[in-house]
């Protein structure tokens, strides 16, 4: 279903596009109601699973610093570094609402990183999720970033199996995530985008609201922001990527006509009366 995902470009607007997909296994806990060995019984089983991934999945499974619960490799100044300048490191929980729910218990042990040896899959082990799997591509290639994501889903849930574990499904709410804003599939998908006539309106987050989109990071020196979808259930996987392009490609639409000076505020009236 993977190749229903139509070739879209938001041209050079948009700067690098990351889906990822949350997931936890099956049989354990949330990550906040962890227990000391129950986490570290989590890094074992995605581990292990992560050991047995080959073509551009496979790639090399590192703890955090500072962790004692898996000794196979060790994570060196210089890799943390590089791992760091590149936005794939797992970030130390600082939010009081992160740190009051109780994910970051007993940081950093049980939490690791996977990353392949391109560098464009990559892996956070019991941070927010047991898994966080991210697929991170230059440029606006949403599908190809998707179809790499989808690829390693679907190797890891191989491997998983092998452990004899699997992830946490529900029949009626889908794939289960400690987040209740990810449950369904447990898709996002975050496209770094230049749109600085669009953030200079008003009513940006409305416009973003009304297309099935979020802004979660932004950039003000820069004009950057990164664009993100809200929907995860009720839709495919395939079905949500095609829709946040569209979506985008309707910001960009109306972020040209800007920069030409056109007035928008019909076709963004416009939106707001279809039904």
């Amino acid at each position: 279903e993977v190749d229903r995902c139509p070739d879209r470009s938001v041209g050079e607007v948009g700067r690098h596009a990351v889906p990822a997909v949350d997931a936890l296994l099956q049989g354990f806990n949330l990550p906040p109601s962890l227990s000391f060995e129950d986490r570290r019984e989590v890094e074992r089983v995605i581990a292990a699973a992560l050991a047995g991934l080959d073509g551009v999945s496979k790639g090399t499974y590192h703890p955090l610093p500072g962790s004692l619960s898996y000794t196979d490799t060790t994570l060196s100044k210089s890799e943390e570094a590089r791992l760091k300048e590149e936005g794939i490191l797992m970030p130390e929980p600082a939010s009081t609402v992160v740190l009051s729910s109780g994910i970051g218990r007993h940081w950093p042990d049980g939490r690791g990183i996977f990353s392949n040896a391109q560098r464009d899959l990559y892996i956070w082990v019991n941070n927010g999720d047991h898994m966080e799997i991210f697929a991170k591509a230059r440029g606006d290639d949403v599908k190809g970033s998707f179809e790499r994501l989808m690829r390693m889903v679907g190797d890891l849930e191989k491997g998983l199996r092998g452990q004899e574990c699997g992830f946490a499904h529900d029949d009626h709410l889908g794939y289960v995530s400690t987040c209740p804003s990810n449950l369904g599939t447990g898709l996002r998908i975050s496209l770094e985008m230049r749109l600085p006539n669009l953030m200079d309106r008003p009513d940006f987050r409305d416009i973003l609201g009304k297309l099935g989109l979020r802004m979660m990071v932004t950039e003000a020196s820069t004009n950057l922001c990164s664009i993100e979808n809200t929907r995860t259930m009720g839709l495919t996987e395939v079905q949500l990527t095609n829709d946040f392009m569209r979506s985008c490609t309707k910001l960009v639409g109306i972020e040209s006509r800007l920069e030409e000076g056109i007035d928008v505020d019909d076709e963004v009236r416009a939106m707001f009366s279809d039904k």
